[in-house]
């Protein structure tokens, strides 16, 4: 009579549950001068190597059925869409996961011009996309592969949502949406493949994936206890923004320049057979960026945090960061030079 009902089971949350797991592995995981960091970039790494297998084994498939000739059409369009998304980022990424971070009165003023930033220059590049390919480059581009990558450029806008999830430290809930996104675009590129689809078809996938994406992202982060409120754009805010993030817009197109012109002079001098075959190699190539990547975005929140409350915690975190990566990167070069097949250099007599 006297005993109190039972309480109803708690709902079974795999993220709770998988960080659980984690922490049970790597009791320390979370216990660092930067917090969460490990466990945060264990869940981009996660979304990574998915993303990753899925792309190896149905790109192959891809590139076997369009041939080498159309799969470098189609990896060209994908190397010019990476550039036309740095042109309409304009470096904001980082000012604005700084900007959103913390208490932040002005977050709705913030959140609001950032996304209006965003669809405005995305929508201006659009524009010059399609002008330009209808009047100078009708030739060299087929109209049907820029009429889907134009439109793909409005999808950046969702970004911010991506922003303020990382500002509130919801890797988690990134990497989620991401890998459901992939999962739901890998079922399309697979009927794709079944029914003979042409290059404009396969990025057309491409382009679903990253609308896929933002959505999920935009549906989760409205429902978070603490989001956005008050969207607003603000002019003197947009000016701040702006004149923050225009040295790193500058170094983005310059990290694009390094990674990926090399692309766009294997096409024009040898044609896209070979750059299909370039594309193939350098994708195995750069199959470990994920790794410094995710660690350095998943530390970037914590590190503005520590830099505004403790100086000496911040360089430590500081600190431990880049000894962490350099350690990565010098052993990722002695497992590839252990691993590399040992080829004896012709002798020059």
């Amino acid at each position: 009579m006297g005993d109190s009902p039972p309480r109803p089971p708690e709902a079974f949350d795999m993220k709770l549950s998988l960080e659980r797991r984690i922490r049970h592995i790597w009791p320390g995981a979370d216990s660092g001068p930067l917090g969460r960091m490990p466990i945060n970039a264990l869940w981009l790494m996660a979304d990574k190597v998915f993303r990753i297998v899925g792309n190896l084994g149905v790109g192959a498939l891809i590139a076997r059925a369009l041939g080498p000739s159309d799969f470098g059409v189609l990896s060209a369009a994908l190397t010019g869409l990476t550039l036309l998304q740095s042109i309409s980022g304009m470096g904001l990424d980082i000012v604005s996961v700084r900007a959103l971070s913390g208490p932040n009165r002005e977050s709705g003023t913030v959140f609001g011009t950032i996304m209006s930033l965003k669809l405005l220059m995305s929508a201006f590049v659009a524009i010059v996309v399609l002008t330009l390919s209808l009047t100078a480059f009708t030739a060299q581009l087929p109209l049907a592969i820029v009429v889907v990558v134009a439109p793909t450029l409005l999808w950046s806008v969702f970004d911010v949502f991506d922003y303020w999830a990382q500002a509130q430290g919801e890797f988690g809930m990134i990497a989620g949406c991401r890998s459901l996104a992939h999962l739901l675009a890998l079922g399309v590129r697979i009927a794709l493949l079944l029914g003979g689809a042409s290059v404009a078809e396969y990025l057309a996938a491409a382009s679903m994936e990253i609308l896929l994406g933002g959505l999920a992202l935009a549906f989760v982060v409205r429902r978070l206890k603490v989001r956005p409120q008050g969207w607003r754009f603000q002019i003197p805010m947009a000016r701040q923004l702006l004149m923050e993030a225009a040295p790193l817009w500058v170094s983005s197109l310059a990290i694009w320049a390094y990674l990926r012109l090399d692309q766009f002079l294997v096409n024009a001098m040898l044609g896209p057979s070979a750059l299909g075959q370039y594309a193939a190699a350098v994708r195995l190539a750069e199959g470990w960026y994920f790794i410094p990547v995710s660690m350095v975005t998943a530390a970037f929140p914590a590190l503005l945090a520590l830099k505004t409350r403790d100086r000496s915690s911040f360089e430590s975190g500081y600190v431990s960061l880049l000894r962490t990566l350099v350690g990565i990167g010098v052993l990722f070069g002695l497992v590839a030079t252990w691993s590399a097949p040992s080829n004896k250099l012709p002798s020059s007599g």
